[in-house]
């Protein structure tokens, strides 16, 4: 099997193209300095280039849910766009397309419970709409797509939330942390597992919700992190409204992967027994 990574180099790209490669599969890694993916021409030529493919893979996404509210225009050509002139590339040549999407598709208020793939999206915000936009372009553009819906991702390639308290725990006695915001921290690698799980067993295609297992909050997450670092201080929970931020957030961002492992015959990993493994591995990196 061979396969196209687009944003080879991100967080989570980085550790997919090392679980595909541990099991045999040949990785083609695209970078932006490989393919500027704003440019549909670079795009097609890209993929036009690469001869055979099984899989085109697209990691590569804009990520900066505040800024995105000021940026939607570039946010949808990133987001959306250019996943429409990725998906039409691989028409052409007739390979699957894989694509990365969020919880942020959901507004999070409509549901006591956790969201199943077939629950209608309410996008909340600019990023989330980007991305929802990225998702309608492959259910209008082929039947041979997966969609990964996955939240809360934190990785060694990348800055993410386990890296953000562990800094703040080390230069502040007192913490304020939203506890009202749910969702299922997710490890890259684990993440990466699940994804090569899925293209190895080639369930039927559609979007599927992919997470560790496991639900929490933002706070009892940083507290999680705390009691495995050690942390003296104090860690309050506070409401969402306590910061303000440019874009709004789902306070119910509970992703069911019912279906992912019923498909797949998946084991997720518990969330909590992921986070001590990062910050194991971040602790022998640092002695």
């Amino acid at each position: 099997m061979k396969v196209i990574i687009l944003g080879a180099l991100g967080m989570l790209g980085y550790d997919l193209s090392k679980e595909l490669t541990n099991n045999g599969i040949t990785v083609i890694p695209i970078s932006r300095q490989d393919c500027d993916i704003s440019k549909k021409e670079a795009i097609y030529n890209m993929i036009e280039s690469q001869g055979d493919i099984d899989y085109v893979i697209n990691c590569a996404a804009y990520t900066k849910v505040d800024l995105a509210e000021s940026e939607q225009e570039l946010a949808t050509i990133i987001n959306g766009e250019a996943v429409d002139h990725m998906l039409k590339a691989c028409n052409k040549k007739q390979i699957p397309f894989v694509q990365l999407s969020t919880d942020y598709v959901f507004d999070g208020t409509n549901k006591d419970n956790a969201y199943v793939e077939t629950d209608p999206c309410k996008p909340i915000n600019a990023y989330g709409y980007s991305k929802w936009l990225g998702e309608q372009y492959c259910l209008n553009s082929t039947n041979d797509y997966y969609i990964f819906r996955v939240q809360w991702l934190y990785g060694n390639n990348g800055n993410n939330f386990i890296k953000t308290m562990k800094q703040l725990m080390n230069d502040k006695q007192e913490l304020s942390i939203v506890a009202d915001q749910w969702g299922s921290p997710t490890s890259t690698v684990s993440l990466a597992r699940y994804i090569t799980h899925v293209l190895i067993k080639k369930p039927a295609y559609g979007i599927y919700h992919c997470t560790d297992n496991g639900v929490t909050t933002w706070y009892e997450f940083a507290k999680e992190i705390g009691k495995q670092i050690g942390y003296a201080g104090l860690i309050k929970p506070v409401q969402s409204e306590a910061f303000s931020r440019p874009a709004k957030r789902p306070k119910n961002g509970r992703l069911n992967c019912q279906k992912l492992v019923t498909s797949t015959k998946l084991k997720l990993e518990n969330w909590q027994e992921m986070v001590t493994q990062y910050l194991d591995k971040n602790k022998m990196k640092e002695n």
